[in-house]
């Protein structure tokens, strides 16, 4: 790190930033063309963008270096993101591997969905991402925008949230935190891994 790390809220400015993050995070571009990766994080981005009512997004600098989307679930969504999400993923369908995107996005989200269904516990909001750019991990940026979120949650009167994730993204961050696992499921990812993800749904409470 060059310098010390600041926490803001989302601006526009951020957008380039925050995809080349989820891009690099995810490994899209080195599965897929660049340009089909780009827009693989882009729609990702976007989505969650959507429903978001909560953003901090970590600064070395003035440089973008990670961020946390988090929404309550009584919130509204945001037309304008959505739409945007539909015409991204409306481009991609000239692309090469798109089809396989489309097919696990979906899935994915169907399984998330039925995670929090079937759990049967109450939950007030969703840490919808969290992510932090390589070479940046262990220094404590995560912790402290999950904080920040918790804090948002508190002044909000809410008692807890849910995360989803897996084997391939930040599950070791819940367990050290303390989130309790409460749901699990195995996907098989097509032409992309030989193994079987772990989809996990995570509970946190609110101090």
């Amino acid at each position: 790190m060059s310098r010390e790390i600041t926490y803001r809220s989302y601006i526009l400015s951020d957008y380039p930033y925050l995809i080349d993050i989820m891009d690099k995070a995810w490994g899209y571009s080195q599965f897929y063309s660049k340009t089909l990766g780009n827009l693989m994080a882009e729609h990702d981005l976007l989505e969650r963008l959507a429903f978001s009512s909560f953003s901090c997004i970590a600064l070395d600098g003035d440089v973008p270096i990670g961020f946390l989307l988090g929404r309550r679930l009584d919130g509204e969504k945001n037309a304008v993101y959505e739409n945007q999400a539909r015409k991204v993923l409306k481009d991609m369908k000239h692309h090469l591997g798109a089809p396989v995107y489309a097919v696990i996005n979906e899935r994915i989200k169907d399984i998330n969905t039925n995670l929090v269904r079937t759990s049967g516990r109450h939950f007030d909001a969703e840490a919808q991402i969290l992510v932090v750019s390589e070479g940046y991990a262990g220094n404590g940026i995560g912790q402290e925008m999950l904080n920040r979120f918790k804090e948002y949650l508190r002044v909000e009167g809410f008692k807890n949230f849910y995360a989803c994730t897996d084997t391939e993204s930040y599950f070791e961050f819940c367990e050290a935190n303390g989130f309790e696992r409460c749901g699990h499921e195995k996907f098989g990812i097509p032409f992309v891994s030989k193994s079987k993800v772990e989809l996990y749904l995570y509970e946190c409470t609110i101090d």
